[in-house]
């Protein structure tokens, strides 16, 4: 079985008006041209202007190769060394400028960075997603300044959707109802809930064919008055008959009997 070598020589060619290292990869039977950052030359054109300057005036050694490449629009290393940071490098752009990105399905690259003609830091594109990855718990902005994520914001605004308002029963509801009903399942992390900066409110009703019918109320008040014993009391519209109303609710989570036979127990009185 015969072995075919695949050789390769440069040139120096003028590819569309512009000075470039061609690379030639070749057998006995066969030639391929290249550019520098890989892209095979293969429309007519191009194979047109290549084989109209093949020859050996144009042909590069590798020492040859290198000056001239250095020399190129390649992008190079500026000292930016000072006196307190010696031996420093950068690569710089001119304004407006760019560093782009190939998709993987091909096209077009699109930006990823730039200093844009209107002195912006440009990251990114609208046609793509973008992650940033880190050590810490949030971004930073100026060194100093943390970036809110989602889960930062959702904390701000807690709603308790699951606090019977228009059901609640005249019998002892255990701990873990209760707890459901804030959406926590340890008392330790209402605690955290309850001390957390955000604002709580009451979120009652219901999607009837389609349209939603909810109640929000702001919480006011909530807090655990002794080991055992919580209160809340938020204000809003009465969900029987609209007219603006205080809520005060008293939980016993140890089933202590408030009032009747439930451990729990809610007062509304108008406010109008």
């Amino acid at each position: 079985m015969a072995v075919i070598r695949i050789c390769k020589e440069y040139y120096l060619m003028e590819i569309d008006g512009k000075k470039v290292a061609v690379l030639r990869r070749f057998t006995p039977i066969t030639s391929r041209w290249f550019a520098s950052d890989g892209t095979e030359y293969t429309s007519t054109d191009h194979i047109e202007q290549i084989m109209s300057q093949f020859d050996e005036d144009h042909k590069l050694d590798i020492a040859v190769l290198y000056d001239i490449v250095n020399e190129m629009d390649a992008v190079k290393f500026v000292d930016i060394s000072t006196e307190e940071n010696p031996g420093r490098k950068a690569i710089v752009l001119e304004n407006h400028d760019s560093i782009l990105g190939k998709p993987t399905e091909g096209g077009n690259a699109k930006n990823l960075i730039m200093m844009s003609k209107w002195n912006k830091v440009d990251v990114g594109t609208s046609e793509y997603e973008i992650n940033l990855n880190g050590s810490a718990e949030r971004p930073t902005y100026n060194d100093d300044e943390e970036l809110a994520l989602k889960k930062d914001v959702d904390n701000l605004i807690i709603s308790i959707s699951s606090f019977p308002l228009g059901s609640l029963k005249d019998e002892i509801y255990d701990k873990q109802t209760i707890l459901g009903w804030f959406g926590v399942e340890d008392e330790s992390v209402l605690k955290d809930k309850i001390a957390n900066e955000g604002m709580m409110y009451i979120k009652y009703g219901e999607t009837q064919s389609g349209n939603p019918h909810y109640y929000r109320m702001p919480v006011h008040y909530i807090a655990f008055e002794s080991d055992t014993q919580l209160k809340m009391i938020f204000v809003g519209l009465n969900t029987e008959n609209n007219v603006p109303s205080k809520y005060e609710v008293v939980i016993n989570l140890d089933g202590t009997i408030i009032s009747g036979n439930s451990n729990v127990s809610m007062t509304v009185s108008e406010t109008a």
